[in-house]
C-alpha cells in the first residue's frame, strides 16, 4: 500500500466539496494537512484525533466531517 498516492487522492477528493474562496482553500488545506499528518509517525496520532472529532475546518465551510472520515476509512487511511 501506497500511503502517499493514497493521502494524495483522499485529499483531491475531499478538496472537490471545499469552496474555491481563499478561506475555503485555507480551511481545505488544514484538513489536508491533517491527512498528510497519517503517514508521519511523529504526527501520526495528532492527525487521528482531529480527523476522528469534529474537523471544525471543514463544518465551517459546509463540508460534512462524517463522509471525510468514510473516505478516509474506505480508503484504509484510518
Amino acid at each position: 500500500m501506497n500511503y502517499a498516492t493514497d493521502e494524495r487522492a483522499a485529499s483531491k477528493k475531499v478538496s472537490s466539496e471545499f469552496p474555491k474562496s481563499p478561506e475555503g482553500r485555507l480551511m481545505f488545506e488544514i484538513v489536508a494537512l491533517a491527512i498528510n499528518d497519517l503517514n508521519k509517525v511523529q504526527h501520526r496520532h495528532s492527525a487521528i484525533m482531529y480527523l476522528l472529532g469534529p474537523m471544525p475546518h471543514a463544518e465551517i465551510c459546509g463540508v460534512d466531517p462524517d463522509w471525510i472520515r468514510r473516505i478516509l476509512i474506505k480508503m484504509r487511511l484510518i
